[in-house]
């Protein structure tokens, strides 16, 4: 049996209720520029998927052989992104944190997706791995710049850190966003390679409605199997 949950139909009708009512945004020269309107975007998009997932599970307990958890025991249970001003406190494989005067693999991701319980301003910078109970642990990085190329061979070096921190990963997910064209995509790092998708031009409803789309289905884990 190789049904999914993201393809039935009860579910693709709460994904077609969401709505994000977030401004569009405008093509920057500074990558920091549009840190701060990512973490607006992607947190509203989280905060409409999560309203939209309560009221599937509150209608919908099972759907097929799935079972839809509580919220906070979900594989997501509440991520949350913020803009993020430190490298991280680990490096790849627990090595120290490569130097700054490394762009190409400085392990600082612009923006980071954590758990929301997680998140304690005193508690950053965030960690790869379980280091200890006071650094919060990446899940899922957002890089910005304004050219593709630079940008995949950094997020490449995330995906090799989250795979450090999780060997069992079958694939390692990055956000990548173009300040000088507004497309956001998501790059799926696997062992064979990369799967990369379709821009999603953040300018335009339907494009900020397809970023939904792809979030939607990353919500749905619900637990490592998934």
């Amino acid at each position: 049996d190789h049904s999914c949950l993201v393809d039935d139909a009860a579910v693709a009708s709460a994904l077609g209720e969401i709505d994000i009512h977030s401004p569009a945004p405008k093509p920057v020269d500074r990558e920091s520029q549009s840190y701060e309107m990512l973490c607006v975007f992607l947190n509203d998009c989280v905060q409409a998927i999560n309203s939209a997932y309560d009221r599937l599970a509150n209608a919908h307990p099972s759907i097929g052989k799935f079972v839809l958890k509580p919220r906070q025991k979900r594989w997501y249970p509440q991520l949350y992104f913020h803009r993020n001003e430190e490298a991280t406190v680990d490096g790849i494989d627990s090595a120290a944190p490569l130097k700054p005067s490394l762009p190409a693999t400085l392990l600082k991701p612009d923006v980071v997706g954590l758990h929301e319980k997680d998140f304690n301003p005193k508690a950053l910078p965030c960690c790869w791995g379980f280091l200890d109970a006071t650094n919060p642990q990446v899940r899922l990085p957002v890089e910005v710049k304004k050219a593709w190329p630079e940008l995949i061979w950094q997020a490449g070096t995330y995906a090799r850190a989250l795979r450090s921190a999780t060997l069992e990963r079958a694939f390692r997910l990055v956000f990548g966003y173009n300040q000088a064209t507004c497309d956001f995509r998501v790059l799926i790092f696997h062992n064979g390679g990369l799967a990369v998708s379709l821009p999603c031009n953040l300018r335009s409803p339907s494009g900020r409605k397809d970023v939904v789309r792809m979030l939607w289905p990353v919500v749905l884990w619900q637990d490592a199997e998934d």
